[in-house]
């Protein structure tokens, strides 16, 4: 699962249905939508299946949700 950070300075909760991705890469997609979709890794330029699983969260909760998960 990660986190990813909007540019309104909101997180999107994800989970990764395949590789997980390296820490400051640029995630695009839509990043308002629950459920199944695919991103754009676009750092890397490969594409992201994910379930989203939060949206519009802050960071305290945001940070929740990543060590909180059972």
């Amino acid at each position: 699962m990660m986190a990813v950070l909007t540019k309104e300075g909101s997180h999107t909760i994800v989970e990764v249905l395949d590789e997980l991705r390296e820490l400051g890469d640029i995630i695009s997609g839509d990043l308002e939508t629950l459920g199944g979709e695919t991103l754009l890794n676009e750092t890397t330029g490969e594409k992201i299946d994910v379930f989203a699983q939060d949206f519009h969260t802050d960071l305290a909760r945001a940070k929740s949700l990543l060590w909180n998960r059972s």
